[in-house]
């Protein structure tokens, strides 16, 4: 008997082994009609001897093969393994002809089932880690970038496995660089041109200087910045007063004109202009006396002023031992009076004019 495939191998070895319990030949016993002989008296008078045949029931033994045994087969059960290669078995039911002996014999067959192979599932390598790159900035707070990667390779997927899930190859981010970039600083724009101080006449074409501002604030300096390039402010002189003075200054005299608004300043005509002047400190304007005065009165004159000079006279002048100073009487009343920067008393004008001592 042979087989056909290796997947019966087995199956055939069960047979082979099952038919060789059952005897391939037996002894068959069968009735026959046999002669035989045998002596018996014979002649007149039975005086004689003789051999005579007669047949008679005998069996005869013969050897003969045995029939095959009757084979019956149970199901196949169910495989040992969903994939892979697994067995099936199955039970095999043979019984020998009752002429050979009807013994009767139970086996076991197997056979090789669902060959296919098992579906593996991928499983990621460990990752492995790229250098970070350069940074995003150099100061202020940048960002590093780096790629981490895996393989689906552990193990890699077969026979219809899931893949890995999730990516193979990703990115992730780092701060670096935190320390303040270095901010240079900024002008703001100028402000408006200002006043140090009023024009320097009240009439008769004068100047007066101006200034202006700016800071380095826009922006400010910062963590090593540079500095603003540059004066933070700038200077000017501007014409001002330019209107004649007309009968306010009469030319080639020399005449005085209080100031509106400050008690320490004044104006002297001076050729056709009227030059601002300041008192001296602790000293202000006085219109009436036309010099600068003291609040303290003067008792008596450096020089010796007669007791009774100012008696009887609402104005009068007396030199003073400083060139730059001199008496005056006002209501009766002696002062000590200044002239103004640049000046000197001259008796014989009897007013403070121009020149040094």
């Amino acid at each position: 008997m042979g087989c056909l495939s290796l997947s019966l191998v087995v199956f055939c070895l069960a047979i082979a082994t099952v038919l060789s319990t059952c005897p391939s030949t037996y002894i068959y016993r069968r009735a026959n009609r046999c002669t035989g002989f045998r002596n018996q008296r014979c002649g007149m008078f039975g005086w004689g001897r003789c051999r005579r045949s007669y047949t008679y029931i005998c069996h005869i033994s013969e050897q003969r093969t045995c029939p095959a045994p009757s084979v019956s087969y149970g199901g196949w059960g169910s495989c040992t393994s969903p994939c892979g290669g697994g067995l099936q078995y199955r039970t095999k039911y043979m019984r020998c002809s009752s002429s050979c002996g009807g013994a009767r014999t139970t086996t076991r067959e197997s056979r090789r089932c669902n060959t296919g192979c098992c579906p593996v599932n991928g499983g990621w390598s460990a990752t492995t880690y790229g250098s970070w790159g350069e940074c995003s900035t150099s100061c202020g707070g940048g960002v590093q970038t780096r790629t981490l990667n895996r393989g689906c390779n552990n193990p890699t997927p077969s026979c219809n496995g899931r893949s890995c899930s999730g990516l193979a190859s990703w990115q992730e981010d780092r701060a670096c660089n935190p320390n303040p970039c270095p901010v240079d600083g900024g002008w703001t724009e100028f402000t408006e041109w200002t006043d140090y101080d009023e024009c320097s006449v009240l009439c008769g074409n004068g100047t007066k200087k101006q200034h202006r501002e700016r800071d380095c604030t826009n922006p400010t300096p910062q963590y090593g910045g540079a500095e603003c390039e540059g004066a933070d402010s700038e200077h000017q002189f501007v014409t001002c007063n330019e209107e004649a003075c007309g009968d306010r200054c009469l030319k080639d005299t020399i005449t005085y004109l209080s100031h509106p608004n400050n008690e320490q300043r004044f104006y002297q005509c001076d050729n056709g202009r009227a030059v601002l002047h300041s008192c001296p400190t602790d000293t202000r304007w006085s219109q009436d006396s036309t010099t600068c005065v003291t609040e303290q009165q003067t008792t008596a004159a450096t020089t010796a002023a007669p007791e009774n000079f100012c008696t009887g006279r609402s104005t009068g002048y007396y030199a003073n031992s400083d060139c730059h100073r001199y008496n005056r009487c006002v209501n009766g009343r002696l002062y000590e009076m200044t002239c103004a920067s640049g000046l000197k008393w001259s008796q014989s004008a009897s007013t403070c004019v121009r020149g040094d001592c």
